[in-house]
């Protein structure tokens, strides 16, 4: 399987920020869901 690495680009941020959710929300369980929506904007 081969990638390419390249800069991101406006369609890709829902995905994106899909991404960060879940991997917050896997490993950050100290955080409110206020904490998270702060940061989230």
């Amino acid at each position: 399987m081969s990638y390419t690495i390249r800069i991101a680009i406006t369609d890709d941020y829902p995905k994106l920020v899909k991404i960060w959710e879940s991997a917050v929300k896997a490993t950050h369980d100290f955080l409110s869901e206020s904490d998270f929506q702060y940061l989230k904007k």
